[in-house]
């Protein structure tokens, strides 16, 4: 439900390519060289897989108009 006076809505939809849980998890799960530790420290270092947007639409609602008596919903 929208608050009263809303006169419009912004939906974007965000992707986010790498995680925290996902960088978290392939560190802790390589125990065989530091590669893990190299991966986390660059993608701290890199914006930390921050979301981009994929798609964003709008939508703005007019005063209703009422002719000759018609009452609509």
């Amino acid at each position: 439900m929208l608050p009263a006076g809303s006169v419009r809505i912004i939906a974007t939809l965000y992707y986010q390519s790498l995680p925290r849980h996902y960088i978290d998890t392939l560190r802790d799960a390589n125990v065989s060289d530091d590669w893990g530790d190299t991966l986390h420290t660059l993608w701290q270092n890199t914006g930390r897989g921050a979301p981009i947007v994929m798609a964003s639409e709008s939508l703005s609602f007019v005063d209703t108009l009422l002719i000759d008596g018609f009452e609509g919903p």
